[in-house]
């Protein structure tokens, strides 16, 4: 079975190809719950919202 890394790499790189430059990307497994931290910094906050919800949305399928 493949890892919740393993399974979104094409979802997090269309989702920093979208952001640009001037924004940021962070996943990170929680070292004390058992999720994944997903952070957008971006200018516009609701593209930052919609991403960060779609990247999440595929974490929980996988």
């Amino acid at each position: 079975m493949s890892t919740w890394s393993e399974c979104c790499k094409g979802q997090e790189a269309r989702v920093e190809d979208t952001l640009g430059s001037t924004s940021r990307l962070v996943l990170r497994k929680s070292g004390t719950e058992p999720l994944i931290r997903v952070m957008i910094e971006a200018r516009d906050r609701g593209l930052a919202a919609e991403l960060a919800n779609s990247l999440a949305e595929v974490i929980r399928e996988n």
